[in-house]
């Protein structure tokens, strides 16, 4: 660990699994650190052909499609440039607030307003963070996933052999398919210790903590560094190889528990991890199931910056031949 500090503010930096722990595991130091609140202005106080095409800006209009129609229950066709919370109200009270089929996320807040849980701006905050964390960072996983396998044609075939073989003659990837793509989830996997949608984390400790034999006080800002704690030698030999296999059951066996956290981990873990995960495994297998793709930049020359998400500077751009 490290202490830095931002103007008068002392910030503790952590990147080894073991202090991670020590935060992610307590009940007491669950307050957010104080660069959050920059966003609840925008999010509210609720819960990313052969021509070489930039990726991102396409992944995220399919993953907001997803999690439009997945939790909010409406279609918007974003992906076809084509008012979530008016729509789906409206078509409630004309349908009688009869509900038919899956209930989406949406559906449940609209019947907690109708029943005086929530008012509005309670609503419109929770959907907001549920459509940015549902879409922005899942289109940033699957462009970096796109971009390191675009990068290894070896790891691709393997991906590739696997589609074929679990998928047959199927057109689409169904319920029953997903976890038979187990290289494939190894792949992703990897590829979210390598690039972290959401490379760092911020905790304000409510209590003195023991770190590392240090005693750090109440009120510091604690800084969890994903992308580091994913680099830790002692977890990760050779961590900057892209190395799918160190996510086979064998392999992980042997780890920290707490060396591999890109939605974080402990009691304010992202809750829509194992969603994220399947929507990739879908869009990804859709994806290499028709094209082979090959990635433009070289790892090494793909610059990026870190906001709340992991982002290419310049974009990644990421050639498709037909199979």
């Amino acid at each position: 660990m490290c202490v830095l500090w931002l103007g008068p503010i002392p910030i503790v930096m952590l990147y080894s699994p073991q202090l991670v722990e020590v935060i992610l595991t307590s009940n007491k130091h669950l307050d957010k650190g104080f660069a959050y609140k920059l966003l609840e202005p925008w999010l509210g106080p609720g819960l990313l052909t052969r021509e070489p095409v930039e990726v991102l800006s396409l992944i995220t209009l399919c993953t907001l499609d997803v999690i439009c129609e997945t939790s909010m229950g409406k279609s918007v066709n974003a992906q076809l440039e084509e008012k979530v919370i008016d729509d789906r109200h409206r078509e409630l009270e004309q349908s009688g607030w009869k509900f038919e089929g899956r209930l989406a996320f949406l559906d449940l807040l609209l019947e907690m307003a109708r029943n005086g849980q929530m008012d509005r701006a309670d609503i419109q905050a929770e959907v907001d963070t549920f459509m940015f964390e549902g879409h922005d960072t899942t289109s940033a996983g699957l462009m970096w996933a796109l971009h390191l396998i675009g990068t290894y044609p070896e790891v691709q075939q393997k991906i590739h052999d696997e589609l074929d073989e679990v998928l047959g003659e199927d057109d689409d990837v169904t319920v029953e398919h997903l976890p038979r793509l187990k290289y494939m989830e190894c792949c992703l996997k990897e590829s979210l210790r390598v690039c972290p949608s959401v490379p760092i984390v911020m905790r304000e400790l409510a209590t003195d903590q023991q770190l590392g034999g240090v005693t750090v006080p109440k009120g510091v800002h604690v800084l969890i560094n994903h992308h580091l704690v994913h680099r830790d030698p002692s977890q990760w030999p050779d961590p900057e190889r892209f190395d799918p296999d160190r996510f086979l059951p064998e392999n992980a066996a042997k780890r920290h528990t707490y060396s591999f956290i890109p939605f974080s981990a402990g009691s304010r873990n992202c809750i829509g991890q194992r969603f994220a995960i399947l929507e990739e495994k879908v869009i990804l297998a859709h994806i290499l199931r028709r094209f082979r793709i090959v990635a433009v930049e070289a790892r090494h020359e793909v610059r990026y910056k870190v906001e709340i998400i992991m982002r290419p500077i310049n974009g990644i751009h990421i050639q498709f031949y037909k199979r």
